[in-house]
């Protein structure tokens, strides 16, 4: 019971998650099914990492306002 607990960062995980199963998706699509559709689906990756970024910087998600 002496252990510190940290909190999980839900967005963060969520959005890193997200990432990493389009990641995943990309490279089975990409050897099983077509290699134009897998790097159409590998483009996901930075925009959903991008639109992560974004919406962590975001007032709602940080508390804090301007």
């Amino acid at each position: 019971m002496g252990l510190l607990r940290k909190e999980l960062n839900w967005p963060l995980t969520l959005w890193l998650t997200a990432a990493f199963i389009s990641l995943i998706l990309s490279v089975v699509v990409f050897f099983l099914v077509d290699q134009i559709t897998g790097l159409f689906v590998a483009t996901w990756v930075p925009s959903i990492l991008a639109f992560g970024a974004l919406v962590m910087r975001s007032p709602f998600v940080t508390g804090t306002q301007r």
